[in-house]
């Protein structure tokens, strides 16, 4: 599937050309292809290029539209995702407020695009410790979305995850199970279960029931969502690092260390080729093969 994303890249420049000739460097229609190229970008992991490409098409939307508009909201969501993949936290978080307090202006209570605004802003919240204000937001963007878009929508499945995430940090392990397997339900019903959405809740499934001591479920989903990763993206990705070096960490934790050490250390090697070799995943790496090698104590990982 790697093939098809180097080949809508193609496409996409040819179709942003095209929009600049026809319509001129600062119409709608060429911010619309900026962001279709920089998203494609972004899935291939050419992070500094997608961000160029949204800063673009974020000048030509408050040119048309003034700086408080919905599609501003969008493209600083856009941005703070890109922010966030490059381990750039702290230069994420504004880029979020301003996009919920855009739409929080503009919307309606009850608009999907707000919801979606609350749940980037609740993992945020997440990522930094901010547990009970990010379970919160989680919580309103669910039912928005149960209201507007219905319970079997892969929105609210997305919401359903990052409940469960949250659940699984805060040691309520059988809530988190059972909204984990809700959101692989109505995902695999909408995606088709190869679909690399599935892949991330299996990888996430698999780390929740490692925690409940379900080992060989959690092994099972593991290696399903890396082969997935490698068939959509190849491996040299972000998607395929992050689900091996957990499926590694679970046969380490479970003392399978001729299993799982050749997959850390090729994650490790993967992190470094995708991140550099500063990237704090690719010194935890790093630090996790150096504390096995050394046999200095027990990894916990």
């Amino acid at each position: 599937m790697m093939g098809q994303f180097e080949e809508a890249e193609i496409y996409l420049e040819k179709g942003l050309n095209l929009a600049k000739l026809i319509f001129g460097p600062d119409h709608q229609e060429t911010a619309l292809c900026l962001n279709n190229l920089a998203s494609v970008l972004k899935q291939r992991n050419r992070l500094q290029e997608a961000e160029s490409l949204f800063h673009q098409a974020m000048k030509i939307h408050e040119k048309i539209f003034g700086p408080d508009h919905p599609k501003i909201a969008s493209e600083l969501n856009n941005l703070a995702g890109l922010m966030i993949a490059q381990g750039k936290e702290d230069k994420a978080g504004p880029f979020i407020r301003q996009a919920v307090a855009i739409n929080e202006a503009s919307l309606q209570p009850k608009d999907p695009e707000l919801a979606q605004s609350l749940c980037n802003l609740g993992m945020f919240l997440k990522n930094t410790g901010n547990l009970e204000e990010a379970e919160t937001l989680f919580l309103r963007a669910l039912t928005i979305f149960e209201e507007s878009l219905g319970k079997e929508h892969p929105r609210y499945a997305t919401v359903l995850n990052n409940i469960a995430i949250l659940q699984k940090e805060t040691g309520h392990l059988e809530l988190a199970i059972n909204n984990m397997r809700q959101a692989l339900a109505i995902s695999e019903s909408v995606f088709g279960p190869s679909h690399p959405t599935v892949a991330g809740i299996y990888n996430n499934l698999g780390v929740i029931l490692a925690e409940a001591g379900q080992i060989d479920e959690a092994e099972f989903l593991s290696r399903k969502a890396l082969a997935i990763a490698r068939a959509t993206y190849g491996q040299y990705h972000p998607s395929a690092e992050s689900h091996q070096f957990n499926l590694a960490t679970l046969l380490l934790n479970n003392k399978r260390i001729d299993d799982g050490l050749p997959l850390l250390r090729e994650s490790a090697e993967m992190a470094e080729k995708i991140w550099g070799p500063d990237h704090p995943k690719t010194r935890e790496r790093r630090i996790l093969l150096r504390t096995l090698r050394e046999g200095s104590q027990e990894p916990e990982f």
